[in-house]
């Protein structure tokens, strides 16, 4: 089964057709936003991630709400189960629009310039390990659905 039909079954709201977006992206009625998850096992960088997004005239995820996140993860999930295809991934992430402003804590915003009002950091997170992840991913193994910042 398709990833795109993996998510319809999995996301109750998400449609496939009958929506504003192009084909290949998945429609949230409740959201009313457009979704589109590219992934890649292979590296894709954050700056990568988000290039591959404006070239199709979008951006990536900015999350502002529990329903926004639970669409993302249960997009992200989906792939990640799918291109696992059985074997069990200990890290597996999905890059998300958040990237660090500034050296405290706090300093995210998202890439589109919405305001950075919905987080749900993982334990601990964000401490800026190393002092550079500057980015955010959401994890779906070990603690799923949770934001973790990453370089």
């Amino acid at each position: 089964m398709a990833l795109r039909d993996q998510a319809l079954k999995k996301i109750g709201d998400i449609k496939a057709t009958g929506a504003p977006c192009d084909d290949e992206w998945l429609y949230s009625s409740k959201l009313k936003s457009c979704y589109k998850l590219i992934g890649d096992f292979n590296g894709f960088t954050w700056e990568t991630a988000r290039n591959d997004c404006m070239s199709l005239g979008s951006d990536l995820a900015s999350i502002h709400s529990a329903e926004e996140h639970r669409v993302v993860v249960g997009l992200a999930d989906t792939y990640v189960h799918l291109m696992a295809n059985g074997v069990m991934l200990t890290k597996a992430a999905t890059w998300i629009g958040g990237r660090r402003t500034g050296p405290n804590r706090a300093d995210f915003a998202w890439s589109d310039g919405s305001p950075f009002d919905f987080t749900n950091w993982a334990g601990g997170q964000p401490d800026n390990y190393g002092g550079d992840q500057n980015y955010v991913q959401i994890i779906t193994t070990v603690v799923p659905g949770h934001f973790a910042p990453t370089d």
